[in-house]
């Protein structure tokens, strides 16, 4: 364990004790309860700790911190630094620094943090949600994006015309554009710091609760999603509104860290498709950021306000840095990344097609082997004939791709995958796809219409038998 997750792990300690003698709930969240939930120690250098709160509850935590321990400890949200990137809270360590040079975001507090998102079971009005988006979008350096988006959108309506909002929404890093003219129109006559305290402000006295019925988070289907319960909901960096189940703070368990435990959601599935989607397994347990990388500057026992009046007169400041970086991201994001992407992607297809017909190839002498496994449903004979094939299948559904050679090999491999127990996948319509119907649904046209055999004998292509 380094220095500054032992640092950690002392300010979670200290929520815990908070929560507990002010009656205030919390789970882990994020990669930080999946890690958690997977190991009893730390295995690496990542220096973040994400918890969940109700949003009152982190209100109280809020005036908690500022009348017993503001001499030590600083809650960072935009009440105090408009430039975060979402409405969340860093508990942070005034004794510490952590400076991250790869990061976009700027801090005001950059020190050693505990980083908290809030469960909303209160809605904001609509010029308040519509300055959250507009916010996030001015924060991630789409300010100007956000203006065209009004006009595209104001142009969608006045010609019955959705491309204009399609065209918009396609180069916008947002998802949910409903109101966004509310937010645009009020930075004429609002400063992003006033607006961030604005939306703080409607937040707070927020007394409409979400329901389940109306709030279900994209691509997903809670299992309560019928319901017109009062839920809690999380708003994510994208302004999609995600469904949390309603006993968030209530069904939960503990897992065991570093000789601590923590309070976790008791259904992991659940809690984790809603914030990551249908793949949860990967995303949440991404690799996080640690303090090997070269970027990072910290020191558990610097005050990081020691460190900005030590760095004051620099032509560079920390939020310049962040801005630079931002900029960067965004150039490679809208010049770099989407045709590099193209290429890779384009050339995998092409090496599936490569591989197809490499597959194909050696699978020939062993076609009526494969038949008779079938029929005497040998399912371990059917997998060792189709090692290649179905190896092949898995790596190219990890791309999205669909790998298919014909409808024999196909229905073979099928009951493989049926015997392993492959498992389904739910989509927005609640039905159950199975894997061979995932893979299948991904395959090209011409794959399924025509055969490697049908291609080779209609141009009259004379095979090689090989041995």
């Amino acid at each position: 364990m380094t220095e500054v997750q032992s640092r950690l792990l002392q300010l979670a300690d200290e929520i815990k004790s908070i929560c507990a003698s002010e009656k205030l709930r919390y789970v882990l969240c994020f990669e930080t309860a999946a890690y958690f939930a997977d190991h009893d120690r730390f295995g690496d250098e990542q220096y973040n700790l994400k918890i969940m709160m109700p949003y009152n509850d982190i209100v109280k935590l809020e005036k908690y911190v500022d009348k017993n321990l503001s001499d030590k400890r600083f809650v960072e949200s935009w009440r105090n630094n408009h430039k975060l990137q979402m409405l969340k809270f860093r508990y942070v360590d005034k004794n510490s620094l952590l400076f991250d040079g790869s990061s976009s975001e700027y801090h005001i507090a950059p020190g050693v943090c505990v980083t908290i998102y809030p469960a909303r079971q209160f809605e904001e009005i609509d010029t308040a949600r519509a300055c959250e988006r507009y916010l996030q979008l001015c924060n991630k350096g789409q300010g100007n994006r956000a203006a065209k988006l009004v006009i595209y959108k104001f142009l969608s309506k006045l010609t019955h015309n959705n491309s204009f909002m399609d065209h918009a929404t396609d180069r916008l890093r947002i998802d949910n554009t409903n109101s966004i003219h509310k937010g645009w129109l009020r930075h004429f006559r609002m400063s992003n710091r006033k607006m961030a305290n604005y939306i703080m402000n409607e937040q707070d006295k927020a007394t409409k609760p979400y329901r389940s019925s109306r709030y279900v988070s994209k691509d997903i289907l809670l299992k309560d999603s019928e319901s017109t319960e009062d839920c809690y909901a999380f708003v994510d960096s994208r302004a999609n509104v995600i469904k949390l189940p309603s006993d968030l703070f209530t069904n939960t368990s503990t897992v065991a860290f570093e000789d601590r435990e923590f309070t976790v959601y008791a259904d992991e599935k659940l809690f984790f498709t809603a914030l990551f989607g249908d793949n949860w397994r990967e995303r949440s347990r991404a690799k996080t950021p640690g303090t090997d990388h070269p970027t990072i500057i910290n020191d558990i026992n610097l005050p990081y306000k020691q460190y900005l009046d030590l760095i004051a007169d620099d032509d560079v400041s920390l939020e310049d840095i962040a801005a630079e970086k931002l900029e960067y991201n965004l150039w490679m994001s809208d010049f770099h990344n989407g045709p590099v992407n193209r290429a890779a992607r384009t050339f995998d297809r092409v090496r599936r097609s490569v591989d197809r017909i490499d597959i194909w190839y050696r699978l020939r002498p062993k076609r009526e082997e494969l038949r008779e496994a079938y029929r005497n449903k040998d399912v371990n004979k059917i997998k060792d004939i189709l090692k290649g094939y179905l190896k092949a299948t898995d790596k190219y559904y990890q791309m999205k791709i669909g790998f298919y050679i014909d409808a024999e090999i196909f229905k073979c491999a099928k009951l493989v995958w049926e015997a392993e127990g492959r498992p389904s996948t739910v989509n927005a319509k609640g039905q159950t796809i199975s894997y061979a119907d995932s893979v299948y649904k991904r395959v090209p046209k011409i794959y399924k219409k025509e055969t490697p055999d049908e291609y080779f004998a209609k141009r009259g292509t004379k095979i090689v038998n090989n041995k």
